[in-house]
């Protein structure tokens, strides 16, 4: 195993001490991409920071290839050689050019031609050709903030972790670090966690996605597993929107994509109040008879008009809520649907 954490514990103080890491054990297998999930405060940026040796934790152990990770109070400069946090606040040489950030960060034993090679590869990902001579001085904001990410990719480690340090970029920039991370990934065995607020990105690039709320694991699968099988609303809503039906007495949690229009009676008939452009797909917000907002997701809506009355059809109705808001899987979905459409008595 290439990275475990054992029991881990991370609390702060102030007036009263904070929790911000429960015991918490997590074992990653190396070329994986981890996305870490959960609300604000959650604990994420708080794991990142002791993965990478800037926090002592106060219990527990973190193991990489073998060997215990130390914090400050072990390493007279926090850190770790194989270890790289990437957050939103970067640092860059002011005084010198984009290119000579770039090439101080390449490891000084590489040969010119591949050390070129290199810097070339990160100016054609991040678009930044036409400024290299610039100063960092001279740059914006968000040029700053592309440079400073270039410069810690340029070396990867062989733990790589990133806490949202690209959540302002445009969606094909984002698009093309993150292909260039399943490659690096693929090619280099390079391990690689990220913390995010876009589920979109956790859904499409993560292997296993952990979700934390107060500090606490809540759940570690792999990604289609915990958007299926989330075990709770929590969990559920991080990965995206779902709604909750009433049906024989019980609640249960489907998702946008898993509901459909019915002409004929079904379990519920609602009342349609809007119809919005997404794209590939259009997002139809209806409400039942309880004033309840459920959300459908269709690919043609040219037969659906505002304020008509249709039923809905659930394709997937296996996730029913406990009174915890916790889910509990029903397989009987079948026969349920048999007993709505009256096939059987």
């Amino acid at each position: 195993m290439f990275l475990r954490l054992k029991r881990v514990e991370k609390s702060f103080s102030s007036n009263k001490i904070t929790k911000a890491l429960k015991p918490l054990s997590v074992s990653i297998e190396k070329g994986q991409h981890i996305f870490i999930i959960g609300e604000t405060g959650s604990g994420k940026s708080t794991l990142l920071r002791c993965l990478a040796g800037m926090y002592d934790i106060d219990g527990g152990e973190i193991i990489i290839e073998g060997k215990s990770l130390g914090g400050p109070a072990v390493n007279l400069i926090p850190g770790h050689k194989d270890i790289r946090l990437v957050e939103q606040d970067f640092s860059l040489k002011k005084f010198n050019t984009i290119y000579q950030n770039l090439e101080m960060a390449v490891d000084p034993t590489v040969l010119v031609k591949e050390r070129s090679k290199r810097i070339k590869k990160m100016l054609d990902l991040f678009g930044l050709h036409r400024m290299k001579n610039k100063l960092s001085t001279e740059l914006s904001g968000g040029q700053q903030q592309r440079v400073a990410l270039a410069v810690a990719l340029i070396e990867l480690p062989k733990l790589l972790l990133l806490d949202e340090p690209f959540a302002h970029f445009d969606p094909q920039l984002k698009s093309r670090i993150f292909e260039y991370l399943k490659i690096q990934i693929k090619e280099q065995k390079v391990t690689v966690v990220t913390v995010t607020h876009d589920f979109r990105e956790t859904l499409k690039h993560a292997n296993k996605v952990l979700v934390l709320n107060k500090g606490k694991k809540l759940q570690y699968e792999k990604v289609d597993v915990i958007y299926h099988q989330p075990k709770d609303i929590y969990t559920a809503g991080l990965l995206g929107e779902f709604n909750v039906i009433t049906f024989t007495e019980s609640k249960w949690l489907v998702r946008p994509e898993e509901l459909s229009f019915s002409a004929t009676k079904t379990i519920e008939k609602v009342k349609i109040e809007s119809i919005e452009f997404c794209g590939y797909y259009f997002e139809v917000v209806v409400t039942n008879k309880n004033g309840d907002r459920l959300v459908v997701i269709e690919s043609n809506t040219d037969a659906l008009e505002l304020g008509a009355e249709v039923y809905l059809n659930p394709t997937e109705l296996t996730r029913k809520l406990d009174t915890k808001e916790n889910l509990v899987y029903d397989e009987s979905f079948d026969r349920r649907v048999e007993v709505v459409s009256g096939t059987r008595n």
